[in-house]
């Protein structure tokens, strides 16, 4: 299929995702401008749906499609995953479209969350195998969106990213045969952006952006009909919390509007458009103190109406029914507050026509709302794995091998990105890969107290640990052997109190051993700790040769005293050790230090577009050290306030 001749492709994934057989264009749009694009919480019939198809704003209107009406099909389940190679266990968006006009559906994910790290290209075989066919633009992004859609009007997929603060937010064009190409950028680079949401806002044929920016002045970006974005509008507050923005046509009045979900204790909005991207007028939805993460847009009581639902965080998940002019009163109750959805989507999962709700959860397993009538009831199949540090940060929904039935792309944090494959009810889950047998649980008890008066002799017992004047941070590693180790919440790092920690073999499982932990400090927190075994992406530094001889760099000056910043990290006349803790800390990542070298260094790098490689080369060009980039299992401690 020519990239310029995508409808039959569109279609396809219309037909398999929401039910919708076929595109009713009007106002004289021409096929090539339509894209198939993903995008975090949105609806299919609309230009925001990190879940499924995204049109041209020009189609937002709900009579710009026609329900094709389906058979009753029972429920479907989705057993089957298979991970993506290389997507790293820190992503948070993705988006599904056929990018080198082959006719089956390629996938693009942004390995980056807070930290800058590539965005993955997947071309997609049609039997929903994908193949790694390189990176996007050069360096790493921070990114929570990655929308797919053609921006300069030649009929093939282009590229929008949606970055955090500290890194530009490019545009690339496609080129129809899989590759992009940097187009320039828009917005500012300052911007902590959390969302971006595609669509036409002011009439003219061309799809604009908004980008949903957390405690800073949002913005949409008008289209100058070549794919640039020289023109900015301003809407909301300059303190707004937003931190999900959807595109959708929300009082059928032909014009595409905002649907904004804000957290920090501010009430999510709909902002109506006047036809000219102004949104002066505000429709509010949801508590009026909430904080809400994620929203999708769709009609789910059959009425044509786009409706509401969001995830208030610690509250619930509810859907809001559209009146038809933008005004929205609460229904449903469709989960509660123990789901902390990140990501919703509303696509018609099992092909009946009526359209369900899809969630991407945190701790606790995502699921799929199957819609049992007209919004009002539905039933709920879970799907994946729950974990303390899991969290599905973007949902691509679109059939990936086939069979007619949507599949679920996932973008997740704390474990690896992938597919989820739609699999008929009833079907056997596949059997899990043999993994090698955990090693039997270290068995001591446990003795804490604040450090006073001066430090006894430390007792030299076999299998003894003995931590003297430490933190609770630094307890929690050695204590359990753990190096390195990851820290969730502000528990460990809130209390100064230095403390004296023994531990004795044979004495108490681990269990008894956090707990006793717990007890001991539960005057000053509420603690619980919970191991995890994974492969994490380790930054090695390798011990020096002959052919790299280490060298004492250290030049003098002040020192002891280290500079941080968000640009830039100098140290002056510190240890290999020190730097490798702030290189953890600034890229969530483990570094481990197997130089054994006790000398001090300056060093000094600039984060900037600094990736895990290039900062290898860096080290080693500085101090001469050999590094590598490993993937190794890492045994880690999740902490978190209980």
């Amino acid at each position: 299929m020519h990239p310029k001749e995508p409808m039959e492709f569109i279609n396809r994934i219309l037909a398999a995702t929401t039910g919708l057989s076929s595109l009713t264009l009007i106002g004289g749009v021409a096929a090539p401008k339509l894209a198939a694009h993903v995008a975090p919480s949105n609806d299919p019939r609309h230009t925001n749906s990190m879940s499924s198809v995204r049109l041209p704003a020009c189609l937002l209107s709900a009579a710009l499609l026609t329900l094709t009406a389906q058979a009753p099909s029972p429920l479907r389940s989705f057993n089957r995953f298979v991970p993506l190679p290389d997507s790293g266990d820190h992503s948070a968006a993705l988006s599904i479209g056929d990018v080198n006009g082959d006719g089956h559906p390629d996938l693009i994910l942004s390995t980056g969350r807070h930290w800058e790290s590539p965005i993955h290209l997947y071309l997609g075989d049609g039997t929903g195998a994908f193949q790694p066919a390189g990176d996007i633009g050069s360096g790493g992004y921070a990114s929570y969106g990655v929308p797919l859609i053609d921006l300069n009007g030649d009929g093939i997929l282009d590229l929008a990213v949606g970055t955090d603060a500290g890194g530009p937010k490019p545009i690339f064009f496609g080129d129809g045969k899989g590759h992009f190409n940097p187009a320039g950028s828009f917005g500012e680079s300052t911007m902590p952006s959390r969302n971006i949401a595609v669509g036409d806002l002011n009439g003219d044929g061309s799809p604009d952006i908004a980008i949903a920016n957390r405690g800073r002045q949002s913005y949409v970006y008008l289209n100058d009909g070549h794919g640039a974005f020289p023109r900015g509008i301003a809407y909301g507050g300059p303190r707004d919390s937003n931190v999900t923005v959807a595109i959708a046509d929300m009082d059928h009045d032909g014009h595409a509007d905002l649907v904004i979900a804000r957290r920090d204790g501010q009430q999510s909005l709909v902002l109506l458009n006047d036809g000219h991207a102004a949104f002066v007028t505000a429709r509010s939805f949801g508590p009026p103190d909430a904080d809400t993460r994620a929203l999708a847009v769709g009609d789910l009581n059959g009425d044509g109406f786009p409706d509401i639902v969001a995830c208030h965080l610690g509250l619930g998940t509810f859907l809001y029914l559209n009146d038809g002019h933008g005004n929205f009163r609460q229904s449903t109750k469709i989960a509660g507050a123990e789901d902390g959805f990140y990501s919703l989507a509303i696509v018609d999962m099992n092909r009946d026509g009526k359209r369900d709700l899809v969630g991407g959860n945190t701790a606790r397993p995502n699921a799929v709302f199957f819609n049992l009538s007209d919004g009002s009831a539905f039933q709920r199949v879970e799907f994946g794995e729950g974990g303390p540090e899991l969290a599905t940060y973007g949902l691509a929904i679109a059939d990936l091998n086939g069979d007619g039935f949507p599949d679920i792309a996932v973008a997740r944090s704390g474990a690896p990105s992938g597919i989820f494959f739609s699999t008929p009810p009833g079907a056997r889950k596949p059997a899990e890969p043999t993994a090698a047998p955990a090693p039997a649980p270290a068995t001591f008890s446990i003795t804490i107290q604040p450090a006073t008066g001066p430090l006894p002799a430390r007792r030299p017992l076999p299998g003894t640990i003995d931590i003297r004047a430490a933190d609770l941070r630094t307890i929690v590693a050695e204590a359990w052997n753990v190096e390195p180790y990851r820290v969730t919440g502000d528990a460990l790092k809130a209390d100064p109190t230095p403390y004296n920690v023994l531990l004795l073999p044979g004495k108490a499982d681990r269990a008894t051993a956090i707990a006793a932990l717990q007890q001991a400090v539960s005057a000053t927190f509420h603690i619980a700790v919970a191991r995890e075994s994974r492969p994490a992406q380790a930054l090695v530094l390798k011990p020096p040769t002959a052919a790299h001889p280490a060298i004492a760099a250290h030049t003098g000056g002040p020192t002891g005293t280290n500079l941080v910043t968000r640009a830039g990290v100098t140290l002056r006349n510190d240890t290999l050790a020190e730097f490798a803790g702030l290189l953890q800390e600034a890229y969530n990542r483990p570094v481990i230090d197997e130089t054994k070298l006790a000398g001090k260094y300056d060093l000094k790098f600039n984060w900037e577009g600094l990736t895990a490689e290039s900062l290898a080369n860096e080290l080693q060009r500085q101090l001469g050290i050999p590094t590598a980039i490993e993937t190794r299992p890492i045994e880690m401690l999740v902490v978190t306030k209980r």
